[in-house]
């Protein structure tokens, strides 16, 4: 797809529809997976369904909390610990639904949020490809929060249990929960994008008997260490929209490696991006601290491909990598054009008046603390550590945001947060583990890019 922003295809753009033909493929998915009668699970299914281990509980008790018209919010109480049987610590985990489409006998649909509080946008905003399915197939449609994020929490004690593996125990005890409630065993299809769309894959690469298909968007379908592959598709991505802005970004990262060698160079870039703490003429940071700087700044890069065109709030009329190739091609310093391009990205993330951070012992005493202050980022950050990886990285060899940000500054992160245990051969062992499980390829995995449907 020429202009393939991460997970488009599930917030289809009003300004460049790149989409429309991976969503025709999840309609003749659809049609298919309705088709499909019953029956004894092919042998490949059958193996790959018991190569992960089954809860050890019995169903969880579902609680409505709240109805909004045709949203309704529930809890379920869910094991800490799925498979060990003798452990009897719970927690609730936040889901939704949204009937208002739902024809007898019809699908069910479950979107699968990943490391971020759960949006209800996914059932209340007409616009996105799940509702559309679910008016075009009269389909239930659920939401389920990821353990551990947003309002389903657990103590930070027991982050060891935000898994892979417990989240799909998660996915299958809810689905077995909402059949057995309402008395019912209707085919359900799995939705998701980024992690979440890897964990509505894996949900039934290893569930088929519970979930017919699952479309997956923008998902990673095994863990990887460097996810350098990501920032080179972002730089792919801005140079076929703009290759102009391509070229400006490269010069803005040449001139930066010299500017920050520089004391004066330095305490001006500070000034104009608002830093906290600033940096003076006497400052001496130190290479962690310069790629911390790296760190926050990339994130800004990224915001503004990530929201370009995408079919929610005000976003869906405007591209937004295109406002901030046109920032960033003003005749202007660097420092001034960054300091506007950083005001915009800030907005993207409507964080409008907030500081450029730039202090990492700060970063590291937040994502320390007991989590309340910003207890997402500290999830998602263990799990990348301990499971996933996906460590956005510039060791690409030649780029346009030059080589920054390397793989050992996350290595240093994952030390520094959760203890010297928590060594680089542990993470790369970690996430070694974690790959092998998933690294067969599904025969019946139809893909399309960065797409997948199964």
């Amino acid at each position: 797809m020429e202009y393939g922003i991460q997970c488009s295809d599930l917030l289809p753009s009003k300004l460049v529809d790149v989409t429309k033909p991976v969503r025709n493929a999840v309609l003749a998915k659809m049609d298919e997976w309705l088709s499909q009668k019953e029956g004894p699970k092919r042998k490949e299914e059958a193996i790959r369904s018991v190569d992960l281990p089954r809860s050890a509980h019995p169903l969880s008790l579902i609680e409505m909390i709240e109805q909004r018209d045709d949203l309704k919010s529930f809890t379920i109480k869910q094991p800490v610990d799925h498979f060990t049987s003798s452990a009897t610590k719970k927690f609730e985990q936040r889901y939704w639904s949204n009937l208002k489409f739902y024809k007898s006998e019809g699908l069910r649909f479950l979107m699968i949020d990943g490391h971020s509080p759960a949006s209800t946008m996914w059932l209340t905003n007409p616009k996105v490809q799940i509702m559309q399915l679910a008016e075009k197939f009269g389909a239930a449609v659920y939401l389920v929060e990821h353990r551990g994020y947003g309002k389903s929490r657990l103590d930070r004690t027991d982050l060891e249990y935000v898994t892979i593996k417990q989240m799909i125990a998660d996915v299958e005890q809810l689905i077995k929960a909402v059949n057995e409630k309402e008395k019912t065993s209707y085919k359900w299809i799995t939705f998701g994008g980024g992690y979440g769309g890897s964990i509505a894959a894996w949900s039934r690469m290893f569930r088929p008997e519970l979930v017919t298909g699952a479309v997956a968007s923008s998902a990673l379908i095994s863990p990887v260490l460097d996810f350098y592959k990501y920032l080179l598709n972002l730089q792919n991505i801005i140079e076929k929209r703009d290759s102009d802005c391509k070229d400006v970004i490269e010069e803005i990262f040449l001139e930066l490696s010299t500017q920050l060698l520089d004391s004066q160079s330095r305490a001006d870039l500070s000034n104009a991006l608002n830093m906290k703490p600033l940096w003076s003429v006497d400052s001496k940071p130190t290479p962690t601290d310069i790629q911390f700087f790296y760190f926050n700044l990339l994130s800004r890069f990224i915001a503004t491909i990530r929201f370009d065109g995408v079919n929610m709030e005000h976003y869906d009329n405007d591209s937004t990598l295109e406002k901030a190739c046109s920032i960033l091609k003003m005749n202007k310093s660097i420092a001034l054009k960054l300091r506007q391009f950083n005001d915009y990205a800030l907005e993207l993330l409507g964080k409008k008046s907030a500081k450029f951070p730039n202090s990492y012992k700060a970063f590291l005493h937040m994502l320390k603390s007991t989590g309340r202050s910003s207890p997402n980022l500290q999830t998602s950050l263990y799990q990348q550590c301990t499971e996933f990886g996906l460590f956005r990285t510039t060791d690409i060899g030649r780029n346009i945001f030059k080589s920054v940000l390397p793989l050992n500054f996350f290595e240093e992160l994952c030390t520094d947060v959760f203890g010297s245990n928590l060594s680089w051969k542990h993470i790369t062992q970690f996430v070694s583990t974690a790959a092998e499980l998933f690294k067969e390829n599904d025969e019946r995995n139809v893909r399309f890019l960065e797409f997948y449907i199964f």
